[in-house]
């Protein structure tokens, strides 16, 4: 019988690392109960020494786990690929697919707004890089919030944004993609399309997009045309995480556009999305630095410093244990909306290293 990693197992105990650092410590059990349970559904209980592909985090370990912090509370997050071999959209799709029937059982949980859009993501293109994701959220007060992150580029890359439109218009935010698309560049690549599986009148849906050599102003530019004004400027936050104000050509960063029933027309908020490799030399050095964002933004430093400090004591030095920072404007707000830091388990990081960094070369199997 193959090798394989006792990848709930792993990633359990981190989760549970997480709530309690987060001061989720009595929901630690059902969080972890159900996380263990959703790995076994999504075909994560054990994993192959020799991972499959996952875009996820950098070393293809299918599981992300992420904390965000604002002025009134800290959210803990976990977000799984479901998978199923062989390696391809479709065998994603389906392992997707058997994740939201089980969702569907919980209470709170609704697949309406995945099935009002679920033919324009069925994938046809073999490759499309990932499928569908699932997300659990957590706060001390209320239920928990279930998400699913979409591939616009399922039916092929130059399909995005016509499959992107067409998703807003089903869900109800038609009148929103004129001004969704006079924010983005002609060379902004839609990535993911997100909603919340609730019903459909309350869905949020977030349109994400990676940006190319980003000059991080322009993006405070957009954030100030949907009249997010607030909070620390994005040029500021560049600064901070990336050491540089300029032009971010190492890697690509990310922005999402938020929207909301409140208002059909235009996003409702806007997130930029820095990875910190290559940007940050180490785990140490994002830690200092996320710190030093939180600070400035106000909120959360014990409670990171916490987190980061459990997970990664519980890599044994494995580096990439951070890979994202988030930091949220608000359109109307006065102050800075959260700032999200997120978290591999780097199941695969120490032997095999940044397989998801060369997608079109690793697709659909990184080692064979």
């Amino acid at each position: 019988m193959p090798e394989t990693i006792d990848a709930a197992g792993i990633c359990g105990r981190q989760l549970r690392d997480i709530c309690l650092a987060a001061g989720l410590v009595e929901q630690q059990d059902p969080i972890a109960t159900l996380f263990d349970t959703l790995c076994t559904v999504a075909g994560l209980r054990q994993l192959p020494i020799q991972p499959r592909w996952s875009g996820v985090t950098d070393d293809c370990t299918p599981i992300e786990f992420s904390a965000a912090f604002d002025t009134n509370e800290t959210r803990v997050r976990f977000l799984i690929e479901a998978q199923d071999n062989p390696a391809s959209p479709a065998s994603y799709w389906h392992a997707g697919e058997r994740l939201g029937a089980h969702l569907a059982t919980m209470k709170d949980i609704r697949l309406e707004p995945m099935m009002a859009i679920r033919d324009l993501f069925l994938p046809t293109d073999p490759n499309a890089l990932f499928a569908i994701w699932h997300a659990m959220e957590f706060r001390k007060d209320g239920p928990p919030l279930c998400k699913i992150y979409l591939n616009p580029a399922a039916r092929g890359r130059d399909a995005a944004r016509t499959v992107v439109l067409a998703a807003l218009d089903r869900l109800g935010f038609g009148h929103a993609s004129d001004g969704l698309l006079k924010l983005l560049n002609s060379n902004d690549v839609i990535t993911h399309l997100a909603i919340d599986l609730v019903s459909a009148a309350q869905a949020r849906v977030k349109v994400y997009a990676r940006h190319f050599r980003a000059a991080p102003a322009e993006f405070d530019r957009r954030a100030e045309a949907i009249g997010a004004k607030g909070g620390l400027d994005f040029a500021d936050v560049c600064e901070v995480i990336s050491r540089s104000a300029d032009v971010l050509w190492q890697r690509p960063v990310m922005t999402c556009y938020h929207l909301t029933a409140a208002d059909l027309t235009r996003p409702a908020g806007m997130t930029l999305y820095l990875p910190l490799y290559p940007y940050a030399s180490s785990d140490h050095v994002a830690a200092e630095r996320i710190t030093e964002l939180l600070s400035q933004a106000g909120f959360g430093v014990p409670i990171y410093r916490s987190i980061a400090g459990r997970l990664v004591a519980g890599c044994r030095g494995t580096v990439g244990v951070h890979t994202y920072v988030g930091y949220k404007r608000v359109a109307g707000a006065r102050d800075g909306g959260q700032v999200t830091a997120y978290f591999s388990p780097s199941l695969f990081q120490r032997q095999y290293g940044r397989l998801a960094l060369d997608p079109d070369h690793f697709w659909p199997s990184p080692l064979s």
